[in-house]
C-alpha cells in the first residue's frame, strides 16, 4: 500500500486559545484533515472505522508507557465510534509506536528511501483499499527527546495518526501548531476537530 500522509513533530511552545466559531472549526478541520505534510495526502478524509490497537516497540520507559496511556485516555474520552487500546502482541496490532532512532525505525517498519532522520516524531498512515479508511499506522518517537518535548511528541503523533496529519500556523495552543511549542494536552479546537472527523456525518465546506 502507498504511504499518503506524514506528520512531523518539531519542538513548539503553547499559549491559551480563545473560543472559536463553528466556521473557524470547520476551516481548521479542512486544513488539518484533508491535507498531509510534504505535499502528501489525497485531498480526502482518511480515518479509522475500527478500534486502534497500538503495539509499543523500541526503547521506552515506564514513564513513557504511562504518558501513552494518559494520551489514549484523553483521546478515548473524545472518540465515540472507535477506541484506542494497547496490545502486547505485535500480531494483534494495527498501529506500531516505536521509540528509538529513525534509522532503526525505517529499517524495521517503513523501508522508505526518503530520509526523515531530522524529525523528532513521525506518524505514517497507510490507507485501506477502501477509500477514506486507515488500514494501519506507524508512529516514531525519537528516543533522545526528554521532558516536555517527549511528552508533546507522543501526544502529537498519536493524535495525528487518527487521520489529522497536517500542521498549521493558525493556533499556537493547538497540538497541530507548526511552530515552537511544549503543548501536552489537547485544546478545545483540537477536540472539536477530532469530534468532527469521527462524527457520523461530516462535510468539507
Amino acid at each position: 500500500m502507498k504511504v499518503i500522509i506524514f506528520s512531523v513533530f518539531l519542538s513548539i511552545f503553547s499559549i491559551i486559545g480563545r473560543t472559536q466559531t463553528q466556521k473557524e472549526i470547520q476551516d481548521y478541520f479542512n486544513e488539518i484533515a484533508y491535507i498531509g505534510e510534504y505535499g502528501t495526502g489525497c485531498n480526502c478524509i482518511t480515518k479509522w472505522v475500527c478500534d486502534v490497537k497500538i503495539y509499543i516497540d523500541g526503547s521506552y520507559s515506564n514513564q513513557d508507557l504511562q504518558i501513552v496511556k494518559d494520551v489514549i485516555t484523553e483521546l478515548n474520552s473524545i472518540l465515540t465510534n472507535i477506541q484506542i487500546k494497547i496490545v502486547t502482541e505485535k500480531s494483534q496490532s494495527n498501529s506500531i509506536l516505536y521509540f528509538g532512532d529513525y534509522s532503526s525505525f525505517n529499517s524495521n517498519y517503513l523501508k522508505m528511501e526518503e530520509d526523515y532522520s531530522f524529525a523528532d516524531g513521525l506518524a505514517v498512515i497507510y490507507p485501506s483499499i477502501l477509500a477514506g479508511l486507515i488500514d494501519n499506522t506507524k508512529i516514531f518517537i525519537l528516543s533522545s527527546l526528554t521532558g516536555m518535548n517527549r511528552k508533546h511528541a507522543i501526544l502529537e503523533e498519536i493524535t495525528q495518526s487518527l487521520g489529522l496529519a497536517n500542521d498549521s500556523m493558525k493556533y499556537p495552543d493547538s497540538i497541530f501548531y507548526d511552530g515552537e511549542s511544549y503543548i501536552t494536552s489537547l485544546s478545545k479546537m483540537d477536540k472539536e476537530v477530532i469530534k468532527m472527523l469521527y462524527s457520523d456525518t461530516y462535510s468539507k465546506k
